[in-house]
Formats: structure tokens, C-alpha cells, sequence
């Protein structure tokens, strides 16, 4: 093949041909190659690839190889050496690859690492796999190499490689797509070294003129094979680096995942109990909420230990408390601690038809979370229940508890959203710009996370132009919707890919009155009613109650200084021994719920607090 763009612009045929009756045609066939150049130290045995690369350019400079690489009784020898892998590799079933983009291929060829011989080391064996999402990282893949060498006496080792494709601030496609990440092993599993080698431009252009597809005698039929092939390769360097190119069509779909949607996983969880408040404040059971219904709450009884009411943020649902994209989540580890977890959807959620109408944060202090905390009370008999907030769910909760309208909440942990909420530069100069009021005045009364429409798609392109730090870009729409309405809720770093796609069922609609509400508190950096009026903080001895405050140090809609604010002015009123808090380092918002790593970092914080002897 005469090089991927030569081919791109021959036939636009699709590579399928009918076998004719007299003759069977043969199983067409990839073939690549590649060469790479490089270093790795045998004193690096983990994975600091760079330092193994950075060693073996020392030695280059020093003058250690050459004749005495590889030679123990050589004085001045070095602990690094060069490497040079020559590889083919074969794809025996071209058709197979194109259906299936993760099916390995044979590599063969040799190695040369003269520290362990000074011939070159035979491929006998491995695998070569093209693409390997990573589920522990965004929008990251890996191209995976696995070798089985033999020296010529015998000893046989195994060399271990893999780019890394990811799409970071500035032109990186070239440098991970020839960058091989290199570690040594004995046959036994024994690491002898680690280091890095690359493709230099010459070999790179060697190698797109070497794709070669065999079996195929029929020079069309081989041209239109070759085509394929230059489109799986163009398409993975698209999606992974093509930014705008690629990313105006990634638009989420309808959100929300009900409680009897099929988990992506199965949940550690006992059959949940629904039931949901509707006209006249009426309960009913069951999952199928009627027009009319403004609150949810679903019960996991986990044991005798609850029952803890779970809130969540605005324009979201209590779902992200039972997300199946992560190994435990929050339900699951309260649930495994013995409490009777509720989830408690206010009318903010949008999993229920109320939260396409107007309302303010005051209505939900003051009517949802009484009306919830009475029923939970009501169906367990219990004398009092604990809370946790987040986001919105939180400062309603701090709101709730202000107005002494929660006297049967014993303890509570607020996430993210204190009383005293400061806001990011850009956030604080989206609320002078007065952005709500500038929506009702056009009559517009909801916002949500657009949908592939071409006006949405223009809208997208300028939300490009919003500051978002560099780590926080990504391909998928709706992470830059949710920063131009609410601002950046996580760090992609603390995501798995599955979680990072779930999103899209995580948000929904929010109603402008709800968010005229918030960008006046935002102004003034306090909790006031919606008339501007400061009624939260009037009387503080009706949160005389242990609190603990959770905040990422990386929040960009809440920043830590504001849980600091509210705390020191409880601990002024009624003294230090109830409230406490705990900086979450590398967390941002809502990634400390569905974090990769929560369970482990965020969810004890949590469990602490409500055992802990104050909040017994």
C-alpha cells in the first residue's frame, strides 16, 4: 500500500465482494510494520519509563555504548542500554479486524538489546493488539504490544510495550502514536528494566508505505481493502485528536435511568421500596410516578443503622447515588455499613415532572425536606434520621435545618454547598452579567444539556470559547454544556471512561427561577431567600447539630473558602466541638459521588461522621 493518504482518496467502495461459484475467494490479510529506537535502564524496575529513557541517553552522551554495552567486565560499563525492535505484524484475517478492532495480531521479527546479547533476540511468539480502551481513564486507548524473545542461547524473555493515545492541550497525535513504553522481563516474570523507544519520522513514512493487504489478487477488490483500512486508522486518530472535526456530533441522548432501568452492572443491593408524594401532599407506593408527583424516595434497608436520607444536586436525580459504572457506590457502601439508606428526590429532580416547572430553593428547604424527613420518620418510627447533602441538595439542606424546620435531623454531612458559597471567577462573572434574568426575559423557562440539532451544534462551538482548564476538555458535549450552566462538576482524572459516558443520563433540566435563586447567593457569596433577604443565618442555634463539611480542593463552582466561612461561623456561635471538615485533595464536585476511587477516598468520610460518638 502506497501510504494511508495516498489511499483516502482512491474508490469510496465498501470492501465486500461476492465469491463467484467456480472459485472461493481467498481470506484477505493485513501485514504492518515498524521500527522503533530507544533506551531502557536495568536499574528501573517500575514504571518511570522516562527515567529508563533519560539513563540511556546519558550513557549515548557519555560514550558507554558501543563496544562495551552488554559486557559486565567492561570498566565504565552502564547500567542502560539502547533497544531496537524490527516488528511485522499480521492481521491473517483482515475481515475479522475490520468487524472487531480488538482482535490481535502475530508480531514478528527481532529485538536488539545488546545488554543481554549481542546478536539480536528472535520474536518467537506475543500479541499485538491495535486498540484497547482503557476503562480506568477518559477518553483513553492503548495500543498493546507483547513479545516473546529467544537469544541465541536459548534464554528467552518477554519485552512488554504500549502507546498511550489521549488527546491533551496542544499537538500530541504524533508523539503518542510512535512512543513505545518498554518493560524488560525474564521468561519467569523477573523485570530487568523499563524505558521508552520511538518511531523516527523516516521509519514512520517506511511504515505507512509497507501496509500491505495479502491474499486479495483482484486489484480492486485489494484497493477497496486498502481503503478500509485507511479509514479504521483515520477514524481512531479522528475520534481520539480530530476536536471539533469529531466532537459536534457526540451530543448525549434523552437523560435519566429510572430504578428499574437494567443496571450496566448487577447493584449489591437489596429490591428498593418507592414511594412519591403527589397533589394535596398524598403518598402513594410504586415506581411509576404520576404528573402530578414533586418528591421520590427510595429505600434501600440495609440494617438498623438508618435511616440516612441521600440528596442530590440540582438538574440531577438521586440516580448518581446508584451508579453501576463504578466498583462500590454511595447506596452500596452505606447499605454494606448496616444504615436504611433513602433516596430522596426533590422536586429539583428530573427524574420527576415537577422539575420542568418554576420554584426556588426556598420551597425546597422548606416544604420538600420536612415533608421527606416526616414520611421516612412516619414509615420507619424512628426518632430522628441523618442526612447527606450535595450540591444543592446540600445548601437546602443547611437551608432546611437554618429555618428550625428540621429538628428531627440528628446529624448531617453537607457536600460542596455551604452557606456561605464562593464561586469560581468565571461563575462570579456569569451572575453580574445577570445571565438568569436575561433567560425569563426571553421567555425562556428551562435549561438543559442540548440535544444534535444544528443550532445546539453552533451553540457547542461557542461554548469552546468558555475557560475550562486544560486537563477538564474533553470530546463528549455535554461536560462543555454542564460548564457553561452550571460550571466544570469533575475532574476527568477522578472519572473511568464508562462513568464519563453515563453523564449523559446524569443531567437534565433546570428551571431559570431555581437558578436566578442560586446566581443571587453566588453574588453575595450568603445563602438568602429569594427575595435577596438574609433568613439562613438569623438564627444559628438551630444548627446546633454535628455537621461535617466535605469540599474538593479543585471545586470550580464552590470553592473551599466558603465551607470554611460557614464553619467558622458555627463554631463562633455555638462552639467548636460539632462541626468539622474535610478537604477532598484532587476532587472537584459531583466526581467526589462517582469517582473512580470514592468509595475509598469520599464514602469513609461520610460513615465516620455519622458513628462517630457526637452524631450518635
Amino acid at each position: 500500500m502506497r501510504g494511508i493518504m495516498s489511499i483516502l482518496s482512491r474508490s469510496n467502495a465498501a470492501p465486500s465482494e461476492k465469491a463467484t461459484d467456480l472459485e472461493p475467494l481467498p481470506r484477505p490479510a493485513l501485514w504492518l510494520r515498524e521500527r522503533f529506537t530507544g533506551y531502557l535502564s536495568t536499574r528501573v524496575t517500575d514504571h518511570d519509563f522516562q527515567a529508563g529513557w533519560s539513563a540511556g541517553q546519558r550513557s549515548r552522551d557519555h560514550g558507554f555504548f558501543g563496544a562495551s554495552e552488554g559486557h559486565e567486565d567492561v570498566p565504565g560499563r552502564s547500567d542502560a542500554t539502547s533497544v531496537e525492535l524490527v516488528l511485522t505484524i499480521g492481521f491473517d484475517d483482515l475481515e475479522a479486524l475490520l468487524r472487531d478492532h480488538g482482535i490481535p495480531g502475530r508480531p514478528s521479527g527481532s529485538v536488539r538489546v545488546p545488554f543481554l546479547s549481542r546478536d539480536e533476540l528472535t520474536v518467537v511468539g506475543g500479541e499485538f493488539v491495535l486498540v484497547d480502551p482503557d476503562p480506568d481513564q477518559v477518553e483513553t486507548w492503548h495500543v498493546r504490544y507483547r513479545l516473546d524473545l529467544v537469544a541465541d542461547d536459548g534464554e528467552r524473555y518477554v519485552l512488554d510495550g504500549f502507546k498511550t493515545l489521549h488527546d491533551r492541550p496542544g499537538f500530541d497525535a504524533w508523539s503518542d502514536t510512535t512512543t513505545l513504553y518498554l518493560t524488560l522481563r525474564t521468561a519467569g516474570g523477573q523485570v530487568l528494566g523499563a524505558g521508552i523507544a520511538r518511531v523516527e519520522r523516516r521509519d514512520f513514512l517506511r511504515a505507512l508505505r509497507a501496509v500491505e493487504v495479502r491474499g486479495v489478487a483482484d486489484p480492486g477488490r485489494r484497493r477497496r481493502y486498502e481503503l478500509a483500512v485507511a479509514k479504521l486508522f483515520a477514524g481512531y486518530l479522528l475520534r481520539i485528536y480530530g476536536g471539533p472535526l469529531d466532537e459536534a456530533r457526540r451530543f448525549p441522548a434523552a437523560p435519566g435511568r429510572s430504578p428499574a432501568s437494567p443496571p450496566r452492572r448487577q447493584l449489591r443491593l437489596p429490591a428498593p421500596e418507592i414511594r412519591w408524594c403527589g397533589a394535596g401532599s398524598h403518598w402513594h407506593e410504586g415506581s411509576d410516578v404520576g404528573a402530578d408527583g414533586w418528591l421520590r424516595l427510595i429505600r434501600y434497608q440495609g440494617g438498623t443503622r438508618g435511616p440516612v436520607l441521600l440528596a442530590s444536586g440540582f438538574g440531577m436525580s438521586t440516580g448518581a447515588f446508584l451508579a453501576d459504572t463504578i466498583r462500590t457506590n454511595l447506596t452500596e457502601f452505606l447499605v454494606e455499613h448496616g444504615y436504611d439508606v433513602w433516596l430522596f428526590d426533590y422536586r429539583a429532580s428530573i427524574d420527576l415532572p415537577s422539575s420542568a416547572s418554576q420554584f426556588t430553593l426556598d420551597v425546597i428547604a422548606t416544604e420538600d425536606w420536612p415533608t421527606a424527613v416526616a414520611e421516612v420518620r412516619r414509615v420507619t418510627g424512628a426518632a430522628d434520621v441523618q442526612a447527606y447533602g450535595h450540591c444543592v441538595g446540600s445548601g437546602s439542606l443547611l437551608m432546611a435545618l437554618a429555618t428550625g424546620r428540621l429538628p428531627d435531623v440528628r446529624s448531617a454531612v453537607c457536600a460542596q454547598f455551604p452557606l456561605h458559597p464562593v464561586t469560581s471567577p468565571l461563575n462570579r462573572f456569569k451572575t453580574e452579567l445577570h445571565v438568569g434574568e436575561a433567560l425569563g426575559d426571553l421567555g425562556l423557562k428551562l435549561v438543559r444539556p442540548g440535544r444534535f440539532t444544528l443550532p445546539n451544534v453552533a451553540v457547542d462551538l461557542a461554548l469552546r470559547a468558555l475557560p475550562m482548564a486544560g486537563p477538564e476538555r474533553c470530546g463528549q458535549a455535554l461536560c462543555r454544556w454542564i460548564n457553561g450552566i452550571y460550571g466544570c462538576t469533575h475532574r476527568h482524572a477522578r472519572l473511568n471512561q464508562a462513568t464519563h459516558e453515563a453523564l449523559n443520563d446524569m443531567f437534565g433540566v433546570g428551571n431559570v427561577t431555581a437558578l436566578r435563586h442560586l446566581a443571587l447567593m453566588m453574588r453575595g457569596s450568603l445563602v438568602v431567600d429569594d427575595a435577596g433577604r438574609d433568613v439562613y443565618t438569623r438564627n444559628p442555634e438551630f444548627l446546633r447539630l454535628p455537621i461535617r463539611f466535605l469540599q474538593g480542593t479543585d471545586n470550580y463552582i464552590f470553592l473551599p473558602d466558603g465551607s470554611e466561612r460557614t464553619m467558622h461561623w458555627l463554631r463562633e456561635a455555638n462552639g467548636p466541638d460539632l462541626y468539622s471538615r474535610s478537604l477532598l485533595p484532587g476532587y472537584a464536585h459531583l466526581d467526589a459521588i462517582i469517582g473512580r476511587d470514592a468509595d475509598r477516598d469520599v464514602y469513609p468520610l461520610i460513615t465516620g461522621h455519622f458513628e462517630s460518638d457526637g452524631a450518635a
